[in-house]
């Protein structure tokens, strides 16, 4: 392709994309895209599907009714996808793209994908605690955001990928830390890192325990269920 051409090809795609401004209130809170977590029921069944939400807004953007426009076989999936629906700002670009004053989208729910080409490395977890107890820890977990702890947890190995343990996305690295051998989980959903998990396997009083620090962004609600469903355990190490 000429110089010529793939700047013409360039220009087209930009006006092609191009989203046009819709003037926005002031005071208006930030646009927000609610990740929406797999619920157990689906996680254990292994669940792969789409929910298609339908929603109207005001001149913020501010979700004000939400409604399943196609649904999956479960009903509570169906409520994930309806729940974090309703819990939306649109930004500008989904604003544009709404039609009679309807902005539709759809919400995949599907298990890990993991990168082609990549060596999967299980994870080295201590036999000693295959079925420990788990404690919450209210230590400083480190780092003010997910995002930051993220970008700053990195496996001991040089490109290390674990094997993944759930269904839904995440990434879990092991860490050689001053204090001893710590795992970190990672929770994706709808491309946003929102929960960060920190798990430190210690004997204490003798037994088996697991200090489990949770750092959630989502919202308080979510995060609730999120610190309930990783305090019963991980599936190689379900809780005593």
């Amino acid at each position: 392709m000429t110089t010529l051409a793939l700047v013409l090809s360039a220009h087209i795609l930009t006006v092609l994309t191009a989203v046009t401004q819709i003037p926005v209130p002031a005071n208006c809170p930030p646009p927000r895209n609610v990740p929406v977590l797999m619920p157990p029921e689906a996680v254990r069944m292994d669940f792969k599907g789409e929910v298609e939400v339908s929603v109207r807004f005001d001149d913020c953007g501010v979700v004000t009714e939400a409604k399943v426009t196609k649904r999956s076989r479960l009903q509570s999936v169906n409520d994930a996808a309806l729940n974090s629906s309703k819990l939306m700002v649109l930004n500008n670009e989904q604003r544009a793209k709404a039609a009679d004053g309807l902005y539709t989208h759809v919400i995949s729910f599907a298990t890990t994908q993991v990168p082609k080409g990549v060596k999967q490395i299980p994870v080295a977890w201590p036999a000693s605690h295959a079925n420990p107890r788990y404690v919450q820890d209210n230590s400083d977990i480190g780092f003010k955001t997910v995002d930051q702890a993220n970008k700053g947890i990195h496996d001991v190995l040089p490109d290390a990928y674990r094997t993944p343990v759930y269904q839904f996305v995440h990434r879990i690295v092991q860490v050689d830390a001053p204090s001893g051998r710590e795992f970190w989980l990672f929770i994706t959903s709808r491309g946003i890192t929102t929960v960060a998990a920190r798990y430190r396997p210690i004997i204490e009083n003798g037994q088996p325990t697991v200090k489990l620090a949770v750092l959630c962004e989502l919202e308080p609600s979510q995060c609730d269920g999120v610190r309930d469903i990783l305090m019963r355990g991980l599936p190689f190490a379900k809780a005593k």
